[in-house]
């Protein structure tokens, strides 16, 4: 699915999930945090150097190709192969017992991989970084006029800065001798413009409810996250009236993000949330199994906990600083 400010508790799950994720929302909250028209960025490589870095960078990035899961020999990637026999011991019981538990490891193992599989494409990430920095309403280039985008110059070629940085620190944490140098040359044009760094967790954030959260999260220790995550919600893979009200919630709660205008703010907590389990050391499976929704959707809700009703704010577990504490 393409990316967008909206969805940026989907994109953050994402990034939760890849290697170098956390440098790479970092890079966006630059983006986000520039009002449109800046300077145009500082001296880099050359504009044919940049497109061969960006296109080695990407087919790097790509190199696997295409997810498939085989629904009918869901197999864990993680588990080797066995040519010599089944590993599995459900594999030998006999009759029905042995056939429901081959039916529940198989299972298992599907939950497993689907966990793994990105919502969307390094294509969709670049995409969206393109289109930083944005105005207030979320259009691109500060456009005035409703379905008119006309992004000047120096916007344009900062935003392009701003894909190119994100590209680099997806590529840099690769295990690929090019992957420092395509690092260095896709980086060298933000690295020497006007946009400031990134500093902990949080700070890009204006002081409140949401910055106090973000920093706990990166101050939790990374066991204590996964047992909060595990209480409920339940991850989005899970299904029943938990799932639902959680699906619920949290849609109620963006809608709100969306119709006051503060869609630059959420996006950026999502993104500053990312950083802040890197931090505490959630690893990606983790995130996938909970961590990530019951932090995801207590930003949310505290993004606009001045909007949404009582039952949404319990659905998505705002009171998630007092679990932490």
């Amino acid at each position: 699915m393409p990316y967008s400010l909206t969805s940026a508790s989907a994109l953050g799950l994402d990034l939760a999930r890849t290697p170098g994720g956390a440098g790479a929302a970092a890079q966006l909250v630059r983006g986000l945090g520039v009002d449109p028209g800046p300077a145009v960025p500082g001296t880099g490589p050359g504009p044919s150097d940049l497109a061969e870095a960006r296109d080695r960078a990407v087919a790097l990035l790509v190199a696997d190709g295409p997810a498939t899961v085989r629904l009918e020999d869901p197999r864990d990637p993680r588990e080797p192969s066995n040519p010599s026999g089944p590993s599995d011991p459900a594999a030998a019981r006999p009759g029905v017992t042995g056939a429901l538990d081959a039916l529940s490891t198989a299972l298992r193992r599907l939950r497993s991989t689907a966990a793994g599989l990105a919502l969307g494409t390094v294509h969709d990430l670049v995409d969206l970084a393109s289109g930083l920095p944005v105005d207030a309403t979320g259009r691109p280039g500060g456009a005035g006029v409703p379905g008119l985008h006309v992004r000047p110059a120096r916007e344009a070629a900062l935003g392009r800065a701003v894909a190119d940085a994100v590209l680099a620190e997806l590529v840099l944490a690769r295990r690929d001798p090019a992957a420092p140098v395509l690092a260095r040359a896709l980086r060298a044009v933000l690295d020497a413009s006007v946009l400031p760094e990134v500093g902990a967790p949080g700070d890009a954030l204006p002081a409140g409810a949401v910055r106090d959260l973000v920093r706990a999260v990166a101050a939790a220790h990374a066991a204590r996250l996964v047992r909060v995550g595990r209480t409920e919600p339940p991850t989005g893979l899970a299904t029943g009236d938990a799932a639902g009200a959680w699906t619920t919630a949290m849609h109620d709660a963006t809608w709100a993000v969306e119709l006051t205008g503060r869609t630059r703010l959420a996006a950026t907590a999502q993104l500053e949330l990312v950083r802040a389990l890197a931090v505490s050391g959630v690893d990606a499976h983790s995130a996938a199994a909970g961590t990530w929704n019951r932090c995801s959707g207590a930003v949310q809700a505290l993004v606009v906990a001045d909007l949404v009703g009582e039952e949404t704010l319990c659905a998505l577990h705002a009171d998630l600083a007092d679990d932490l504490a």
